[in-house]
């Protein structure tokens, strides 16, 4: 089965006396159950510190059909255009500690 094709199946009966008549499907387009993870929730930035703060997250209300194996953690200056990575590893924790912050 190709992503993207249509396809109809049909099912017929067999017995000792010859092949029924066969039932027939709708047309069926075939693609992948899953799809990418609805976004975190719940957003709370916690534990402020002169160079370092706490960032609090709820898991999204859809996984997209597969189990949410991390989060990736970014962070842009307020007047930035540019995001950058908080972790270098997915974390699977609802909480990151970002550090390294600067005071304007």
């Amino acid at each position: 089965l190709l992503e993207g094709n249509e396809y109809i199946f049909r099912i017929m009966a067999v017995n000792k006396y010859g092949v029924g008549e066969p039932l027939e499907s709708v047309p069926v387009l075939m693609k992948n159950p899953f799809v990418p993870p609805g976004p975190p929730t719940a957003l709370e930035v916690t534990n402020i510190a002169k160079d370092s703060m706490t960032v609090c997250w709820s898991r999204p209300e859809s996984d997209g059909g597969s189990e949410i194996i991390g989060y990736i953690v970014e962070k842009r200056d307020r007047a930035g255009i540019r995001w950058t990575k908080c972790n270098k590893r997915r974390t699977t924790d609802l909480r990151f500690r970002v550090t390294g912050l600067t005071e304007d």
